[in-house]
């Protein structure tokens, strides 16, 4: 799995004080706007909303889908090379 520590990605600011608020991400959420705000095209993502469960405003931003297959693929290679002890 993942763990979500902290990110910036335009106005959406994810810090220890608003993840513990709101008790962390689920995993449905890493995929629904999490990774889509990580390579979103500004305007981005808009701030995280308080409400646990609640999500970030998505301003009419495209994704650069050729920069997240290549950091996807580099992140899937050292998951892999951790794996087999490396």
């Amino acid at each position: 799995g993942f763990r979500v520590a902290g990110m910036k990605a335009g106005d959406l600011v994810l810090k220890s004080s608003n993840l513990k608020a709101r008790f962390s991400l689920k995993t449905e959420e890493f995929a629904s706007w999490l990774l889509p705000a990580f390579f979103a095209c500004p305007p981005g993502f808009g701030q995280l909303p308080a409400g646990v469960g609640e999500k970030p405003d998505a301003r009419s931003c495209e994704i650069d889908m050729l920069t997240a297959a290549d950091v996807l693929e580099k992140v899937r290679a050292i998951s892999e090379a951790a794996e087999m002890g490396f």
